[in-house]
């Protein structure tokens, strides 16, 4: 879908009674899933504005996101069965509005954009990969927030790139799971 500069509305389910193949946003204004997303994969190339996940995402493969900002609210475990990279240079949201939206990444998770970073609920890594965030990180929202990896060696969680990339926490508990062999290491 290439709609320029113009905004997509999904009103409706996206793969509801059969899953779509590779779901492919080539440029857009802000982008829109109102309800539920199923599909092989997601690739966005192109965006400025808002691209929201307003209700749960399935994919059984990999997720790429490159553009403004990215905002996932899907109430229950979202799901990504391959890799995921966010590139963002606006905010990147993994929202809590009603309850938890967590996210399971079957592979890495990579933010590797300029924009900022707020996590309200858990992310699992099921798979082997490392969790790799570039921006600071906001923690927000009711609960603690969980970052877990497969905890295989390499199975790290880096938070940051630099002195200047920031956790800010506003009270809330993070507990960081790489298990016996992975490591850690937060930059700011």
């Amino acid at each position: 879908v290439n709609s320029g500069t113009a905004d997509i509305s999904f009103d409706a389910a996206v793969g509801a009674a059969t899953r779509v193949g590779v779901l492919n946003i080539v440029n857009a204004g802000n982008v829109a899933f109102d309800s539920t997303v199923t599909a092989a994969s997601y690739t966005q190339a192109a965006g400025s504005g808002v691209t929201t996940f307003a209700d749960l995402l399935d994919l059984t493969g990999a997720f790429d996101f490159t553009g403004t900002a990215l905002t996932i609210k899907g109430v229950g475990t979202n799901t990504i069965g391959g890799a995921m990279d966010i590139t963002n240079s606006g905010a990147f949201l993994l929202d809590e509005t009603t309850a938890d939206a967590d996210l399971e990444v079957a592979g890495s998770l990579t933010q590797d954009g300029a924009g900022s970073v707020t996590f309200e609920s858990n992310i699992t890594l099921t798979a082997s990969g490392a969790m790799s965030i570039a921006s600071g990180v906001t923690l927000a929202g009711a609960d603690g927030i969980t970052l877990t990896t497969d905890g295989a060696s390499g199975d790290d969680i880096t938070i940051g790139t630099d002195a200047n990339t920031d956790l800010e926490g506003n009270g809330i508990d993070l507990t960081l799971n790489v298990g016996n062999a992975g490591d850690i290491l937060v930059r700011g």
